[in-house]
């Protein structure tokens, strides 16, 4: 092996080697974050790399493995008095995701939040508890009438509003909401 070949492979692990330090870093200072915003009670497995208000009266409950990402616009927890949000384990939010609690709101495991995302379990004075089961993506500034149920695997997507519930393994699209299965083959006889 030429110096100059053993140069480059040793610039280009560097390389490599900057890169995961820096996400390393970063997902250190998350976690740090996250100690400070939500107590040493979620420190190992919870992170926040930006912004996050929180403001919790009521029961709050973090899975494990929880994400949320920085952006422009800060995320928002607030849960009232007597009510309760439950976050399933390995959920990740994009930055600018609102959640204003005053019932009940359950996220399942695995689900995806992208930016711009409200979740809410009330309108006016009525109080709907809202439930999302596992595996559910919820795209860019989607948003649901408080009381609908999201089934599991469903998808929601960007802009979308939907009004009733979204059966499992169904995409919802349209403002309001149409759904359609998401499997891409039919049995033919």
């Amino acid at each position: 092996m030429s110096l100059w070949s053993a140069a480059q492979r040793s610039l280009k692990e560097f390389h490599w080697d900057r890169e995961w330090l820096a996400y390393k870093f970063s997902r250190g200072f998350g976690r740090l974050r996250a100690q400070r915003l939500f107590g040493n009670m979620y420190a190992e497995s919870l992170c926040a790399t930006g912004k996050v208000v929180v403001q919790v009266e009521g029961s709050l409950h973090l899975g494990k493995r929880i994400t949320f990402m920085g952006g422009m616009i800060p995320s928002v927890i607030r849960v009232a008095k007597g009510a309760s949000l439950y976050i399933g384990d390995d959920c990740a939010f994009n930055y600018g995701v609102s959640f204003d609690v005053r019932s009940c709101v359950h996220i399942g495991k695995r689900c995806m939040f992208g930016s711009a995302v409200s979740v809410r379990d009330f309108v006016g004075a009525e109080l709907c508890p809202t439930t999302l089961g596992d595996d559910v993506w919820v795209a860019h500034g989607a948003s649901w009438e408080p009381g609908v149920c999201i089934g599991n695997g469903a998808v929601l997507a960007a802009g979308s509003f939907v009004v009733k519930d979204v059966p499992p393994g169904h995409l919802a699209l349209g403002s309001p909401a149409r759904t359609m299965d998401l499997k891409l083959t039919q049995n033919m006889p």
